[in-house]
């Protein structure tokens, strides 16, 4: 998946809860995360671990941002 199909997600799920980009070898960034940072609002779970830094901490701080129910 890369960030293209993210970009699908977020357009069409905007109910998403539960978001797992973990080990994409850095085809989601944080161009892909702010997608779902703008439509996904009720995001409570996501994993970025192993992304090989393409999601960086301008892209977690949109999310932070915008996705309060993060836990």
């Amino acid at each position: 998946i890369t960030d293209a199909g993210i970009r699908e997600i977020a357009a069409r799920c905007a109910g998403l809860t539960s978001l797992n980009v973990a080990e994409t070898g850095g085809k989601i960034t944080d161009a892909g995360i702010r997608d779902i940072a703008a439509r996904c609002a009720g995001l409570t779970s996501l994993d970025v671990s192993y992304t090989d830094g393409a999601i960086t901490d301008a892209g977690i701080r949109e999310i932070a941002a915008r996705c309060a129910g993060l836990t």
